[in-house]
């Protein structure tokens, strides 16, 4: 079994070869984004959690563009101390500060309670099939999801699929995992 730090360095080699292919990037994203919005749960959501796009991973603009295409409300997180986390709301173009750690936020505070946000998209770097993920090692999304009490998914690279390692007693898995359908040879 590896170390999740071992996972998240393989994962995030094969993420930064995988982003200098430009095109196929963009195609696994297209690919993605279909099957999340055929969801029932995304298909029946007024309020969608997600991240704001890093620089390796799934391109989150092309999710927050197609919520709001469909007047869906996007909440982001918003850090607060001790590793909590909430989530506000989020339109394109509102004004964003970084953080301690580089990783933007808005500036605004509309909070949306837990209760509200009917799918959290829940980011990651390494997935196993199961759903349990390795993260940045924050630990942020497990606490916020130990009571989260609606549908979470990640959108995943095949890229990011790593079986050989185990969760942590604080780990939870998401509901359910959306991964691309193309190989590297598409």
């Amino acid at each position: 079994m590896k170390k999740k730090s071992d996972v998240r360095k393989e994962v995030l080699t094969r993420l930064s070869e995988l982003s200098a292919q430009v095109t196929l990037k963009e195609q696994k994203e297209f690919d993605v984004l279909a099957q999340l919005s055929a969801m029932p749960e995304w298909q029946n959501a007024k309020v969608i959690g997600t991240i704001l796009p890093m620089t390796k991973e799934f391109d989150t603009y092309k999710i927050i563009k197609q919520a709001e295409k469909e007047n869906k409300r996007i909440v982001v997180p918003k850090t607060k101390p001790e590793r909590g986390m909430d989530f506000v709301t989020y339109k394109i173009g509102d004004a964003l500060e970084k953080t301690s750690f580089g990783v933007k936020e808005p500036v605004v505070t509309d909070i949306a309670l837990k209760s509200e946000i009917d799918l959290l998209i829940v980011p990651g770097v390494g997935f196993r099939s199961d759903g349990y993920r390795v993260g940045f090692g924050g630990g942020y999304y497990d606490r916020f999801l130990s009571d989260f009490p609606n549908k979470t998914c990640s959108v995943v690279f095949q890229e990011q699929l790593a079986e050989d390692w185990e969760p942590g007693e604080y780990d939870l898995p998401v509901s359910q995992l959306i991964i691309d359908q193309l190989s590297q040879e598409a």
